[in-house]
């Protein structure tokens, strides 16, 4: 992308109704596909068609922060996210935010179609710090690793999610086995405190072959130091 959006963006509650961007050879796919220092807020999305490459968001394919925390609240996503390779969410392909990042009272609905990293909110986070508070998805994941219901992969210092929730289903793609899997965090990659609370997750996950590192809540936590998970 040649110029990313920059600043705060409020959807004033409106809603973008029928969204569709097919472009299946490109990177940075959304309804901003590139965003620095930039946070969201009283945005819907409903009855959405996205089809990308790899890197694919319902509001933002990827979002980098140097500074301020990144924010996203008050937002909803219906419709599909199609993406060719990875990084794919229903709200975020990919968020980097190195003062943390929150997502709150967030909610995504309908199908995350994508190799790795998927997530129904994000599919993949990098950052000192993220919560996730009253987040929700409802629906289908196709995918192969390192995907959830909420959060495909963390790699950063502290996580917590809050009152929280995931249902429907993730099932492998090509008849391949699954890895890092979970109903609400698919893989935590050196991460220091994982905090879970109030949260729960009705997702059946479906391996057609053996499949490896698959959790109800969450497919593999890697810690440095195992004491620190609330």
């Amino acid at each position: 992308p040649k110029q990313p959006f920059m600043g705060t963006f409020n959807g004033s509650g409106f809603t973008i109704d029928g969204l569709t961007i097919n472009r299946p050879e490109e990177n940075y796919v959304g309804l901003f596909g590139y965003s620095v220092n930039s946070s969201y807020k009283n945005i819907n999305i409903d009855n959405a068609s996205i089809a990308g490459y790899s890197i694919i968001g319902g509001v933002v394919g990827i979002i980098s922060s140097s500074y301020d925390p990144f924010v996203i609240t008050n937002t909803s996503f219906s419709g599909d996210v199609v993406g060719t390779s990875s990084q794919c969410g229903g709200v975020a392909g990919i968020v980097n935010s190195v003062d943390g990042a929150a997502i709150i009272n967030t909610l995504s609905y309908g199908t995350i179609n994508c190799d790795l990293f998927s997530g129904g909110i994000v599919g993949q986070f990098g950052g000192s710090s993220l919560i996730v508070k009253g987040v929700s998805f409802e629906g289908t994941i196709l995918t192969q690793a390192n995907s959830a219901g909420l959060l495909g992969q963390f790699q950063g210092g502290e996580m917590s999610i809050q009152n929280s929730s995931s249902k429907g289903e993730i099932r492998s793609k090509n008849e391949t086995q699954m890895h890092s899997v979970g109903g609400l965090l698919g893989l935590a990659y050196r991460i220091d405190i994982f905090r879970l609370e109030n949260s729960d997750s009705d997702m059946n996950i479906y391996s057609l072959s053996d499949g490896s590192r698959i959790g109800g809540l969450v497919g593999q936590l890697n810690f440095p130091d195992y004491s620190n998970i609330n």
